[in-house]
């Protein structure tokens, strides 16, 4: 009788060990998985992933495709941004290129805040800039305008944004320029003003950050 009741409490134990046994390995499995997961996030100074991360937990993916930015000559523009548009547009892409803002429909985004700078009285009908850093919030960037219009050799701080005020004869338009005075962006694509025109003047924009 003791024997069997032995047998019995041995084979109670062995169920008993080979069940949390079982359970002990899932969960070393689990944690495993979690580990290699999280390795996609990890700090530029680790350690490069021996095997590519998974597509949903990749910080890019082929999968995403940016609209190129619109020129201000953009056949879906009103024809007050195709003539007037440049520092305006200007404005638009910095703060785009800066994360202000990410959009599948850029154009859209411009017309809707163009709109709305008319009616905040941001800007004239014409596009003439009267609040430059009320019209980098609407697009999702806190900037400081230094309101004067700087010295075209005066270069930019790493923390600074510059727009290039360019004079042909009595054409004026801005571009957006790379800190040093060089165009990194003309809104026309390439103006004729640029080209044949000079450098007379800046506007720069310390960057506090994004709204």
């Amino acid at each position: 009788m003791k024997l069997k009741l032995i047998l019995r409490n041995l084979k109670q134990s062995f169920i008993t060990f080979s069940t949390q046994g079982q359970k002990l390995v899932q969960l070393i499995v689990r944690i495993k998985e979690r580990k290699d997961n999280l390795s996609c996030f990890s700090s530029p100074q680790s350690q490069p992933l021996q095997q590519p991360c998974p597509p949903s937990l990749s910080s890019s993916s082929s999968l995403t495709v940016k609209e190129e930015f619109p020129l201000q000559t953009d056949r879906r523009f009103i024809k007050d941004i195709k003539d007037f548009g440049c520092y305006f547009i200007s404005i638009a892409k910095i703060a785009h290129e800066e994360g202000g803002f990410e959009t599948s429909d850029i154009v859209s985004k411009i017309l809707k805040e163009y709109e709305k700078a008319l009616s905040l009285g941001y800007i004239t009908d014409k596009l003439k800039i009267l609040n430059p850093n009320k019209v980098f919030a609407l697009f999702g960037l806190a900037v400081e305008y230094t309101d004067k219009w700087e010295s075209k050799d005066r270069d930019c701080l790493w923390y600074e944004r510059e727009i290039l005020h360019f004079v042909n004869d009595d054409v004026e338009h801005f571009v957006v320029g790379n800190g040093k005075g060089e165009v990194s962006f003309d809104p026309y694509g390439n103006s004729k003003t640029v080209k044949e025109g000079y450098l007379k003047d800046k506007r720069i924009f310390k960057l506090i950050g994004r709204i």
